[in-house]
């Protein structure tokens, strides 16, 4: 969920018909909105400097279907954009959808395939959509964020490893993390550019919270005190603690890393 400029909440259900809702946490008042195709998948949201939520296409019960990213206007209440995310059917698969979305700088939108290996731009400029498969093999991308530098970054679930986007020459680097392989999911950049994620399935081993240092190209990681531990996202407050949901262990957890 996110807030908009207003202070309203704007979430997903994703039960049938799917629908974007928007809540006044203030009255309790909430709305509902069907999607175009209530049956072509949900599952997250954003909110870009204009107020436009976008939202792209999951699964949902048509997996083959094509996959869009959508742009809801509040003020008229209404979806004022559909946009197929692979018009050239650059990912070579009869079954693929979108999850997660980042804005860079100039609000471009840019899109993973959870199912498909790859990252959608769209131009906001040219209203033109390009796609760059990510290079390894079988990458599942659980999580897009835009750092500081209008860098693209992903979590790579399958492999445990993080990828960059270069927006700027449209290169990818990928990163290992010392902890390897494992899996990965919704990293986050803080104020000082630096990207966080969690570690998870790491066999005996413990869970791990990871930063890379982009001034020096240095990892760190610090295992969590959890049985378990499954951090899901991670991110960080306004005095630079990182706070992830953890699903492991014998019960669900919230945790502060100072």
């Amino acid at each position: 969920m996110r807030f908009d400029q207003d202070g309203n909440v704007w979430l997903t259900d994703r039960g049938y018909p799917h629908r974007l809702v928007r809540l006044d946490p203030r009255t309790g008042e909430q709305k509902a909105y069907e999607l175009p195709d209530p049956k072509n998948g949900i599952h997250e949201v954003n909110i870009d400097r204009t107020g436009m939520i976008w939202l792209p296409e999951h699964s949902g019960v048509q997996p083959s279907n094509v996959k869009r990213l959508l742009g809801f206007n509040p003020k008229t209440e209404k979806f004022e954009q559909m946009i197929p995310m692979d018009p050239d059917n650059v990912v070579r698969s009869p079954i693929k959808w979108l999850q997660s979305l980042a804005f860079d700088s100039k609000d471009n939108v840019y899109v993973g395939w959870i199912m498909g290996g790859a990252l959608s731009k769209y131009d906001r400029a040219t209203k033109k959509v390009s796609v760059f498969p990510v290079p390894t093999h079988n990458a599942i991308v659980y999580g897009v964020v835009a750092d500081r530098n209008d860098n693209i970054w992903m979590a790579l679930w399958d492999s445990g490893n993080i990828a960059k986007f270069d927006t700027h020459n449209n290169e990818w680097t990928i990163f290992a993390p010392p902890t390897y392989p494992g899996q990965v999911r919704r990293l986050n950049v803080d104020a000082r550019n630096n990207i966080w994620f969690g570690i998870y399935s790491a066999g005996k081993r413990h869970g791990k919270l990871v930063k890379l240092d982009q001034t020096t190209g240095r990892m760190t990681e610090y295992a969590i005190p959890r049985q378990n531990a499954s951090p899901y996202d991670v991110s960080e407050d306004p005095d630079g603690n990182i706070w992830s949901a953890d699903v492991g262990g014998s019960a669900a957890a919230l945790w502060k890393f100072n």
